[in-house]
């Protein structure tokens, strides 16, 4: 399974979008969320953002789902 997480905006958006399209074609389970008025590697800023909290809480309870 894979977690895509893109905002609207960021340059790998397009790409992302094709990855999923394809994926999915595969037979791989995607879950694709999609932000708003971000930036690529938003994650990185959790300490100042509660989008990227929230994010990588996000990421957090797909592993565990998964792994479980």
């Amino acid at each position: 399974p894979l977690l895509m997480h893109v905002d609207k905006n960021e340059v790998m958006y397009n790409d992302t979008k094709r990855f999923v399209v394809k994926a999915r074609k595969a037979g791989v389970e995607v879950v694709l969320h999609e932000s708003h008025d971000l930036f690529h590697v938003w994650h990185l800023f959790a300490r100042y953002m509660p989008e990227s909290k929230r994010s990588i809480k996000d990421i957090g309870t797909f592993v565990r789902n998964h792994i479980s």
